[in-house]
């Protein structure tokens, strides 16, 4: 008699030999390769039996067990399904922390697994129901799990100084082991009987049976390591922001393989696959890298702020930006290309679907091949998670607490409907009103088929009435089920139903309150099948037009049961919108963002001689700086051009002056925040061609900007000074005046650093340096004492720039006698005491504006991180 529990394993043992035979035959297996083929179904001598490879309920097949659902993330799970029509939310779990869940859900079993900052969490995926906890919910913060042989391994970062792994037992949450880290809730990844994690400056190889360490590496740069890590063919890769790149560690040695740097700082965890690692920074720069060598294959400029990583399935790279891209692993070029307005998610991709978030919470289905949109649902609270597709649903953290979304009809067990199983009904007999048989079957159509199986019932049923079965070329899906329908958007097809409606709209309406009117019964079940829930509730009450009493509708939202679903209220024609879609588009385009795209230096060649209509625009030292109109094929082109200033005869040191500037400078430009150099001579005397800024200077603005658009600009100056910083230069004459704008329509404009006059590498003349201004200079340019100039002066000067751009003025301000003493002496007054500022930023910048140099942030980086974390809580 075989148990049950021996039957399951019996019946999985087919499905671990079949991956075996599959792997061993496709590549020369060694003992890692086996190990990952068994997926550690025996280890000799640990506590885990292999018994325990059996999942907790054989009849759920598929799992999600870590974010990005593989150690190598690629997000991509070939194999599980998810929904594919009409969505509705199944459960919700919301006894979570005031923060909700912000990091990833895995799903494994019958059990959602889930970090929150109160605690970690178990849940049933049937209902959500609470299986187990585990924390102290006051003080206790978990990342992201993994889950192998039924344990599940979390960090937790109790005092944001040390951490602690935890392996902890999926039936009753009972320690295995533990392991004290550094710092952090990174996300552990699991491969092959270890787990790899970073924690502060390090990375942790440890065993998974009994928490023995294996190797531990320090960050060759000494930074804090922000970024969580991948593991694929024998190498851990992990993202640094303040070498700015990437590392590749051997997994069995910790020893380094080699560096690829990168444009801007990583914080995204890399994705690995077919010899390629993909890894997208901070300046939303996406590289592909070789894994053997740790080359730059190429690269794509997503026009976003590089808050996710990217997905890979097979050959298409999927990563946000501005929008969602599809690229051909191979070399980069778009295949497709879906307008979103980005998230922070990474996209999820289960068999031929891909599931994305917006920056609105709501979830698009999508299909892989061509980007089409399949459905949209909005999710219920802001969702920070990637989604875990498994068993035909998502599972995603929110900051409500725990979702899962599934099909209509899935979860809840209710039968599908058989379309030819539905009754006749002539929907045209009484336009206005529901007929009796529609009053019957339509509930029934809408819980059973879905919400979109009930839109394409009704087509179906409409194009019964027609003579050939072949699809109307008028409309924009066909007219009969069972024939594929061409994709069109949620416009085309508001667009369509507006004239389906108007003809409809023919007949006196009938009085009655009781029974639809103006044509809906005929067109809600298509108009709720192929619109999303939120572009339903938009055309609904712009349809209800002046009829709408935006009063009634708060009284109704009031009233409503907290209880009802997140679908559910998107169906309720009088909930949450009082305003209709064009309002509120002309609402939100008074308010401007960072924008998507940051105009950049044009590349055309300077003849010094053809530049016309110059025009003094500043000046400063021994130079000015005038705007000219360079001529070309395509048009005129302004730049700004700064040449030496003549008092009769120009002196040597002048000319080898600015040329220095002009070399110094050129091997800059290349980042978004320094002012671009298009080109620079010495004749007929010394000039640099520079990118034309519009928008005026720093100095124009101090005190005006929201608190929010204060803080962007801080970091984008961060981020152009690490740029600098991390090729050995430092400016030494940060002030309001030398940060420029360039504008950009319907966004804020961007920031960018000039005049690099007074900069010098980091490793030539040690000393203090003349010229610097007073208001914005550290206590070492006025005292060598204090030490010697070099990056850490320009923390000192940013923060001085910061303080006067969010309060109004200088931290130091009067003659520039009384400034210098001040610097030296005085301590600078909150930023609290004079501006409405978020809590925190009296630290932040205080920290900078410190007179020691020990005392102050050791990089700039971590001067943009803290000022990054104030902007996160702000918005």
């Amino acid at each position: 008699m075989i148990s049950d529990g021996s039957t399951a394993l019996y019946e999985n043992s087919f499905f671990v030999l079949a991956h075996i035979k599959n792997t061993m035959a496709h590549e020369k297996a060694g003992r890692r390769q086996f190990l990952q083929s068994v997926g550690g179904a025996v280890f000799v001598g640990s506590p885990f039996q292999a018994s325990d490879f059996v999942a907790e309920d054989r009849s759920i097949s598929e799992g999600w067990h870590q974010s990005g659902y593989i150690s190598a993330n690629t997000g991509y799970a070939a194999s599980n399904t998810g929904p594919t029509g009409d969505i509705r939310q199944a459960w919700i779990f919301e006894d979570v922390g005031p923060q909700g869940i912000t990091t990833d859900v895995v799903v494994v079993g019958a059990t959602v697994y889930v970090g929150g900052d109160s605690g970690f969490y178990a849940l049933a995926t049937e209902d959500g129901t609470k299986r187990w906890t585990f924390g102290d919910r006051t003080n206790t913060s978990f990342g992201s799990p993994s889950v192998a042989n039924n344990a599940v391994f979390v960090a937790s970062d109790p005092n944001g100084e040390t951490g602690t792994l935890y392996a902890l037992s999926t039936h009753d949450r009972t320690e295995q082991w533990t392991y004290e880290l550094n710092n952090g809730e990174t996300q552990p990844r699991v491969d092959a009987g270890t787990v790899y994690i970073s924690g502060g400056n390090h990375v942790y190889a440890i065993s998974a049976t009994d928490g023995s360490k294996e190797w531990e590496s320090p960050s060759p740069s000494g930074s804090f390591l922000r970024s969580s890590l991948a593991v694929a063919d024998d190498t851990v890769y992990i993202g640094d922001s303040v070498d700015t790149g990437l590392y590749a560690f051997s997994a069995d040695t910790g020893s380094e393989k080699w560096y690829h740097e990168t444009d801007n700082a990583v914080e995204n965890a890399p994705s690995v696959a077919n010899g390629t690692v993909y890894i997208v920074d901070d300046g939303g720069i996406l590289h592909a890298v070789s894994t053997t060598e740790g080359t730059e294959k190429w690269r794509f400029d997503t026009a976003g702020s590089g808050s996710s990583s990217a997905s890979v399935a097979e050959q298409t790279v999927l990563v946000i930006g501005k929008d969602l891209y599809a690229l051909d692993s191979s070399n980069g070029d778009v295949r497709w290309q879906y307008k979103i307005r980005a998230g922070d998610v990474q996209p999820a991709i289960a068999g031929n679907l891909v599931y994305v978030l917006d920056s609105r919470g709501i979830i698009h289905g999508l299909n892989r091949s061509d980007g089409n949109e399949r459905w949209s649902y909005e999710v219920t609270g802001a969702t920070y998670s990637t989604p875990a597709i498994a068993d035909g649903n998502i599972y995603l953290g929110t900051t409500n607490g725990v979702t899962a979304l599934t099909e209509a009809g899935i979860l809840a067990g209710r039968p599908r409907i058989d379309a030819d199983s539905v009754p006749d009904i002539d929907l045209d007999a009484s336009p206005g009103v529901l007929p009796e048989e529609a009053e019957n079957v339509l509930p029934a159509a809408v819980g059973g088929l879905g919400i979109g199986g009930a839109g394409l019932w009704w087509l179906a049923r409409r194009g019964n009435d027609t003579e050939e079965e072949t699809p109307d070329n008028d409309e924009p899906f066909g007219g009969v089920i069972g024939m594929e329908a061409d994709a069109v958007t949620d416009d085309e097809f508001e667009e369509w139903l507006a004239e389906e409606f108007d003809e409809d709209d023919t007949t006196e309406p009938d009085e009655s309150t009781e029974q639809a009117t103006d044509g809906s019964a005929q067109v809600l079940p298509v108009l709720f099948g192929y619109l999303s829930p939120s572009r339903v509730k938009e055309w609904w009450l712009t349809r209800q037009g002046e009829n709408t009493d935006t009063d009634d509708m708060e009284e109704t939202e009031t009233t409503s049961s907290p209880e009802t679903t997140a679908s559910e209220r998107s169906l309720d024609t009088t909930s949450e919108l009082t305003l209709n879609s064009k309002e509120r588009e002309t609402a939100q385009s008074k308010v401007l963002y960072s924008p998507d795209k940051i105009p950049t230096v044009p590349s055309v060649e300077v003849e010094y001689d053809k530049l016309t209509n110059r025009e003094p625009i500043g000046e400063g030292g021994n130079a000015d700086v005038m705007k000219a109109t360079l001529p070309t094929a395509d048009g005129d082109i302004a730049l700004a051009i700064k040449e030496p200033r003549m008092h009769g005869t120009l002196h040597t040191d002048d000319i080898e002056r600015l040329l220095k500037e002009a070399e110094i400078w050129s091997k800059l430009d290349s980042n978004d925040h320094i002012v671009g150099i298009v080109e620079y001579g010495s004749n007929p005397l010394p000039w640099i061609a520079m990118e034309h800024m519009d928008g005026g200077h720093l100095g124009e603005r101090n005190g005006e900007m929201d608190i929010q658009q204060a803080l962007w600009t801080s970091i984008a100056i961060t981020n152009g000074l690490h740029h600098a910083h991390r090729r050995g230069v430092a400016h030494l004459d940060l002030k309001p005046e030398n940060i420029l704008f360039r504008t950009v329509q319907d966004a804020w404009d961007v920031p960018k650093i000039a005049d690099w006059g007074l900069s010098k590498h980091l490793l030539e003349h040690p000393g203090s340096v003349e010229g610097m201004s007073p208001h914005y200079a550290a206590p070492e340019q006025f005292d060598d004492e204090y030490g010697a100039t070099d990056d850490i002066t320009d923390i000192y000067q940013l923060g001085a720039v910061c303080y006067n751009l969010i309060t109004g003025e200088p931290p130091f301000s009067g003659e520039p006698a009384e400034a210098m003493y001040n610097a030296l002496h005085t301590q600078p007054t909150p930023p609290s005491e004079l501006a409405d500022v978020p809590e925190g930023l009296d630290q932040v910048l205080l920290t900078a504006l410190a007179k020691e140099k020990s005392n102050r942030y050791d990089s700039v980086v971590l001067f943009r991180n803290d000022l990054r974390e104030l902007l996160n809580r702000y918005q």
